[in-house]
């Protein structure tokens, strides 16, 4: 009541920081899922299939979903009986999610900014400091969490904006 521009911002920003993340655990529950259930040769194919997997993922639960709206269901059902029409139901409903969607993109692009300062691996290497030498410290801050800031992710996160 007292600060409608801070409202604005909370109602504007939150939905999308919320939903991006919970999407930053998904990463690391598929990177759990290939290692523990394929078996690969190399990092990379893990990498390859993290980002097929989670490229889809993104497309169908931010894109799709959030222009569709309510019933998911319904709206596949009907679509299952008319695929045509899909194209016609996102002119319809994509418009009135746009806000939405740039929020999210700025979201993303703050977190693509913040990755690429590797904010994680200096805050990691300053804790490790005060216990190790700085060579040691140097050793165990890095690499980055691979999951997440890996090739698969990542190409994955920069697709969807």
């Amino acid at each position: 009541r007292n600060y409608p521009e801070a409202a604005l911002l909370y109602k504007g920003f939150v939905g999308s920081f919320v939903l991006s993340l919970l999407l930053s655990y998904i990463p690391t529950i598929l990177d759990l899922i290939f290692a523990s259930c394929f078996v690969l040769r190399a990092a990379a194919w893990l990498q390859h299939m993290i980002q097929q997997v989670f490229f889809y993922f993104l497309v169908v639960f931010v894109l799709l979903i959030t222009a569709v709206g309510h019933s998911l269901l319904q709206t596949g059902y009907y679509i299952l009986h008319h695929p045509l029409e899909i194209f016609q139901i996102l002119a319809e409903k994509l418009p009135d999610t746009t806000h939405f969607y740039i929020n999210y993109v700025a979201v993303q692009w703050g977190g693509h900014a913040m990755g690429a300062t590797r904010y994680y691996n200096l805050m990691m290497f300053g804790i490790y400091l005060l216990f190790n030498n700085e060579a040691d410290a140097k050793k165990k801050s890095e690499p980055e969490d691979q999951a997440y800031y890996g090739m698969g992710s990542r190409c994955s996160r920069f697709t969807l904006i």
